[in-house]
């Protein structure tokens, strides 16, 4: 297998946009929301919500099969080079995707092995949706994100890099979240971000640790 995107990619104006920096925001808040004192983040791109990670958490360990993109650790998803249990969380976002789907369940799985408690984890969400925002003078902005009928999913066809995204044809949140059941996680959030919709935040709890 090779790095299916290239370095210069994640700091291209394309891929470094405000719809990006919105996410690493996301990213951040709910990964520092669970208070974790160590953070394996695997897959770090530009480095940059590394960066910030380091200012709220104690220890972050990054993880990368690119050696190029320099992660102090080199290594696949499908099979993490890290000890179990090893950290209170592990981030992984816009990461699964890339792998085949046949294989998603097992990288769930290597999650749940090497997070003591929590696991972050965004996907490529390609539902239609409506989105309306109101905001009067002296009063709070309101926002109303609708999730429209997908009579006819998109066929998704592999070009290099997103073997599947929710909402595809074969591939529903149901099914996705029915994955992450069965890989022993249990899913405590679930959203689309508002300034990035393409983006479906998830937030795990190890199954076996919830109340």
């Amino acid at each position: 297998m090779t790095p299916q995107v290239d370095r210069e990619t994640y700091v291209s104006a394309g891929y470094a946009d405000a719809r990006r920096f919105a996410s690493y925001g996301h990213q951040l808040t709910e990964t520092a929301a669970l208070a974790p004192e160590s953070v394996l983040e695997i897959g770090i791109g530009n480095g940059w919500l590394t960066q910030l990670l380091r200012q709220r958490v104690p220890r972050v360990t990054t993880l990368d099969f690119d050696g190029h993109l320099a992660p102090q650790v080199v290594g696949s998803v499908a099979a993490l080079p890290v000890r179990s249990t090893g950290f209170d969380a592990v981030l992984c976002c816009q990461v699964l995707e890339h792998l085949p789907f046949d294989a998603f369940g097992a990288a769930l799985s290597e999650l749940r092995r090497v997070a003591r408690r929590f696991a972050v984890v965004t996907l490529p969400d390609c539902n239609r949706y409506l989105q309306a925002s109101l905001r009067l003078p002296g009063t709070r902005e309101r926002r109303l994100h609708l999730e429209l009928p997908n009579w006819n999913p998109t066929l998704l066809t592999f070009r290099g890099e997103h073997y599947w995204e929710i909402g595809a044809r074969g591939y529903p949140l149901s099914r996705i979240i029915g994955t992450m059941a069965a890989a022993g996680f249990a899913v405590t959030k679930t959203y689309r971000l508002w300034e990035n919709p393409y983006h479906r935040m998830f937030v795990l709890h190890r199954g076996d640790l919830l109340p």
